[in-house]
């Protein structure tokens, strides 16, 4: 089993220098607000990505008065990997074993992280950009040739947007806009199919975690909206091309993709509480790591301050179908409403506040 065995936090966050052991399975990280649980769960995350799950910038991280942060962390699998992410506002540098890698994109997809936190819950009710974000992120995780393509379909269409820019559309050179739009649709078909591929595999797998966290009260499908024509990009580039010299800019493509959640029929925003809404996007993240089963075995969960606005049955219900061969890490204030057979089951790490 692949896990987290401790990892040394310095100038990170709130912590000057503390060093944290975890164990197999479900570890539950308990204690007040604002004592560091979320820093130690965003940690682990930077480990994964290179960067936090919050939005903020790199140099936030650093601990008051401190030029630099560390996160030093050793994983256990078939073998011990020591994996260290350093920063010091000029440079980046992330080691797996002493190999130093020269980007995040080199080396995404080592182990593979599920993060439920509370600004999850724009999945299901906040703009389509949070949505397509959640999509490229998941997808490049476990799939190169996405994540190749997705930069590659940056790049192009960056230098796009430049040529329609043009001031005066008379003057827009029209061979090589045909030239980068050739490069465009080859890129964003790659982008688009697997983005269906890949809402088809999670809805096999969602319905059945909402089953059982609703007791079989609720249905969840996810429905892929994109904002072209797929089956004849090419077709959408004629239909588009006059509207694109007159915004001077690009109006289609996967940039503008969007998808919908339906909760039993509905569109979920539309009716949702915010107890479903926080349902519905939890069953989305336990669906991810069935699917991440298929093309890793090294996968870690981290579930930040999950408990909020699921009853009793909920919050026992989600912990017990957690798979105890998988790392978890649950941050909390409380674990009163948790059976006993949970606590018994799990590790218990308790914050308190003060100097760390």
């Amino acid at each position: 089993m692949f896990y987290l065995k401790n990892i040394q936090l310095t100038n990170f966050r709130c912590y000057k220098n503390k060093i944290f052991d975890f164990k197999e399975g479900k570890n539950i990280i308990i204690g007040n607000n604002a004592v560091g649980k979320t820093s130690l769960v965003e940690a682990i995350h930077c480990l994964c990505f290179g960067k936090s799950f919050r939005d903020v910038k790199d140099g936030e991280l650093i601990n008051f008065n401190e030029d630099y942060f560390l996160i030093k962390s050793i994983f256990s699998g078939e073998n011990d990997y020591r994996i260290n992410l350093s920063y010091d506002k000029n440079t980046k540098i992330i080691n797996n074993n002493d190999k130093k890698h020269n980007s995040i994109s080199d080396y995404l997809g080592f182990f593979n992280l599920i993060v439920f936190s509370p600004d999850d819950l724009e999945l299901v009710k906040g703009s389509p950009n949070i949505r397509r974000r959640f999509l490229d992120i998941n997808i490049s995780q476990y799939d190169k040739i996405y994540l190749k393509s997705l930069i590659k379909f940056k790049k192009i269409l960056k230098e796009r947007n430049e040529l329609l820019k043009n001031d005066d559309p008379s003057e827009i050179d029209h061979t090589l806009l045909a030239v980068l739009t050739t490069a465009f649709i080859e890129q964003a078909t790659i982008v688009i199919n697997k983005r269906k591929q890949f809402i088809d595999d999670l809805n096999y797998i969602l319905r059945d975690k909402v089953n059982q966290l609703s007791l079989g009260t609720e249905d969840v499908q996810i429905v892929y909206k994109p904002k072209n024509n797929v089956d004849n990009l090419w077709k959408t580039y004629e239909e588009r091309k006059s509207f694109d010299i007159l915004n001077r800019t690009t109006t289609w493509g996967p940039t503008r993709d969007e998808f919908l959640i339906y909760l039993n029929n509905k569109e979920a925003t539309s009716f949702c509480s915010q107890g479903q809404i926080r349902t519905i996007t939890i069953a989305i993240k336990l669906a991810l790591v069935e699917l991440f089963e298929k093309y890793n075995d090294k996968i870690i969960i981290i579930l930040d301050d999950v408990f909020s606005e699921l009853d009793v049955h909920r919050q026992n219900q989600l912990v017990e179908m957690l798979d105890s061969r998988k790392q978890t890490f649950i941050t909390t204030t409380s674990i009163d409403s948790l059976s006993k057979e949970v606590i018994n089951n799990s590790n218990i790490i308790e914050i308190v506040g003060g100097l760390t």
